[in-house]
């Protein structure tokens, strides 16, 4: 036997339509898969500095009402201790839906901000009123509760969060992300052929705290998501098989 050494290029697809082997269009069968990761973890902050920040958190607006109301910016939410909250945007709560004889509230999440810095509006969680529904019959029908303390709050020297804090729990984040997304794929995969090169799409982070704003840690949450195409390796060999006993006359032993 004599060997010959073949430099060439072919050009193969792989679709979820195809069902057999196509020698003509160099195509061969392919089973899709997505996978989606979300990765949390927790990072030191190193900056200092004196802050006048005011405390934040999240809160769910309820309505018992059978109509949707639109609640504008700076809308304020008052806690049994008098302090007050202001959501960031204007918003619309849906209104309540009634099954059989239940009533059940609509409800939206929103976002809120202390109405002034320091950390006595680091309250625990609790629930809210809406001062400016106070003498009407909508006061009754509006209310909203926080299930997480709020934080941030502080006047004086305090830890921040640097744009190297961020950045390091960015990268460090991103590539347990992707190491995750591809894991899961190649093992959704089994004895398919997963591409070596795949494409993971990262949403922006979820942080506690951003560049510049004071906190003991930084929170950060990244999501990443992947779709792929995996394939067998012995269609591949047969389209090459095929190309090189076509084009050069000659049989491909493997």
């Amino acid at each position: 036997p004599v060997k010959q050494e073949l430099d060439f290029k072919l050009k193969i697809s792989a679709s979820s339509a195809v069902t057999a082997v196509n020698f003509d269009f160099n195509q061969i069968s392919g089973q899709q898969f997505r996978e989606q990761k979300k990765e949390s973890d927790i990072f030191p902050v190193t900056g200092q500095k004196d802050v006048v920040q005011k405390a934040g958190g999240k809160i769910t607006i309820f309505n018992k009402s059978f109509t949707v109301q639109r609640l504008v910016a700076t809308t304020r939410f008052k806690s049994p201790n008098g302090f007050i909250f202001r959501i960031p945007q204007t918003i619309i709560v849906p209104a309540a839906v009634k099954t059989g004889a239940t009533v059940i509230p609509g409800s939206i999440e929103s976002a809120v901000y202390a109405d002034r810095p320091g950390a006595e509006y680091n309250i625990g969680p609790t629930q809210f009123t809406i001062p400016g529904f106070e003498d009407s019959s909508k006061f009754n029908d509006f209310y909203a509760v926080s299930d997480k303390p709020m934080t941030g709050g502080i006047i004086g020297p305090a830890k921040v969060v640097t744009e190297g804090d961020f950045a390091k729990a960015q990268e460090a984040l991103t590539a347990k992300v992707k190491d995750e997304v591809l894991k899961s794929l190649k093992n959704q995969g089994g004895e398919l052929k997963i591409p070596d090169t795949i494409a993971i799409k990262l949403d922006t982070p979820e942080v506690n705290a951003k560049v510049g704003e004071a906190a003991e840690n930084l929170q950060m949450s990244i999501n990443g998501s992947a779709d792929t195409i995996a394939f067998r390796e012995s269609d591949v060999i047969e389209l090459i098989k095929n190309f090189v006993s076509q084009k050069n006359n000659t049989e491909l032993l493997l």
